[in-house]
């Protein structure tokens, strides 16, 4: 066979992708699955500007996930391969969560003078914390989805009518494909290579994939069911040394039954009538790809969707060079040992490198330290609403609260006497 045998093809490959909100249609069941699980996964594939996202979090105590930070902090962490001082290393060097986290701060820096703000909750330790708290919601999520082949046997029964060729489809493979800027594939490349580095083969080949090599993805990998969006995301390194990059990941029909259906479009998809259609499927953290080949397409034409003014319709395309990487997926790690290590990811990435925005309180030694001059007090300016209820009671000198309860006892007295 051609090594392009799945691009183009759709006979030999499952085609049909039904949304996970289906499984609603006709009776609840405890197969259902809950809405509050599904609160994660829309947070995923939103895309909500860093201010307003600040916002609500001021509000309601609920900062959301950002696919693209979790995705740069799980590389950088490689499921705690990367020791602590390396990881804050790259965090430091990081452009994407530098950005997030001087947001952070400049929100917090607007919020100063305000009666109420709370300047842990915009520290860089706790903007970070959050993001893994959320990768770990995220992660356990999509866990507890159902199979792929509990899935679609459960639409076949529900609407026969409409799916009458799903169940016929869990016999064949599920292809997904994932575009890469080629330096950044660079970096993740020699990143994940260096899990072989006991491998007396990885020593002659220390820069390149080798075949039968398996490799633990330590992050989301956000995948189409349509090489037509992948090579979207796809880009050339910026002197061209580099092409497009492409990886292609087979998932054999064997596992279709055992691992969670992770398709996130809230559409039903058939990719055979309309290859435009966007179709994510979310591969989880501690998946298992197996390398098997790579091969280079020249002058590769695809399709990507234009909006005009009578729709949506298909704008050719074309890429000078793409270069695919074939996986095979092979499974996924034990999940108690994926999650005991993303529960880790805080103490290695976090802990103790950062501390709050803002003015830091003084330690022990310095408050009981004596020095040798009073610095001279500056008078601080009351927020709105200090000098009324408990603000003014505060104002009182002990004297003062002393007679005025002396003066409430005596009323009481009179009173009652």
């Amino acid at each position: 066979m051609e090594s392009a045998e799945y691009i183009n093809n759709y006979e030999n490959r499952v085609t049909v992708f039904p949304h996970l909100i289906e499984r609603r249609a006709g009776l609840h069941t405890r197969r259902s699955i809950p809405r509050e699980y599904l609160g994660i996964i829309d947070e995923w594939v939103g895309d909500t500007d860093y201010d307003d996202a600040f916002g609500l979090y001021y509000d309601n105590e609920n900062l959301q996930l950002f696919y693209k930070l979790a995705t740069n902090l799980l590389i950088i962490y490689q499921l705690g391969n990367t020791n602590h001082e390396q990881c804050i290393a790259d965090i430091e060097k990081n452009r994407r969560l530098q950005e997030y986290l001087d947001e952070g701060k400049e929100y917090y820096s607007q919020l100063e003078n305000k009666r109420n703000s709370n300047n842990n909750k915009f520290s860089k330790k706790t903007l970070l914390k959050t993001q893994i708290d959320k990768i770990i919601d995220l992660y356990d999520t999509l866990n507890i989805l159902p199979t792929i082949e509990a899935h679609y046997t459960n639409i076949s029964r529900l609407h026969p009518e409409i799916y009458p060729i799903l169940t016929s489809q869990l016999s064949l493979p599920i292809v997904v494909y994932r575009g890469y800027n080629a330096s950044r594939h660079e970096d993740y490349k020699l990143r994940l290579l260096q899990q072989h580095l006991d491998n007396p083969a990885y020593l002659a080949n220390p820069i390149d994939f080798i075949p039968g090599q398996e490799f633990l993805i330590p992050n989301f990998l956000a995948t189409s069911v349509s090489h037509n969006s992948a090579l979207r995301f796809s880009s050339p390194s910026s002197d061209n040394s580099i092409p497009s990059i492409c990886w292609e990941i087979i998932i054999p029909p064997e596992f279709l039954k055992s691992i969670p259906y992770t398709y996130l479009s809230t559409n039903n998809v058939d990719i055979s009538e309309s290859p435009l259609n966007e179709a994510e499927i979310l591969i989880n953290i501690g998946s298992k790809l197996v390398y098997v080949t790579s091969f280079i397409i020249e002058n590769m034409e695809f399709i990507i969707p234009e909006l005009t003014a009578g729709g949506v319709i298909p704008k050719a395309m074309m890429k000078d060079k793409v270069l695919f990487h074939r996986f095979m997926f092979a499974g996924y790690e034990n999940p108690e040992i994926i999650r005991e290590r993303l529960m880790n990811m805080k103490t290695v990435c976090v802990e103790p490198a950062y501390r709050k925005i803002g003015k830091q309180p003084r330690s022990r030694t310095q408050r009981t330290s004596k020095t040798p001059y009073s610095m001279p007090k500056v008078r601080k300016r009351k927020p709105p609403g200090f000098y009324s209820g408990l603000g003014k009671r505060k104002l009182l000198s002990k004297r003062k609260r002393k007679n005025k309860n002396k003066k409430k006892v005596n009323k009481s007295k009179k009173t009652h006497g």
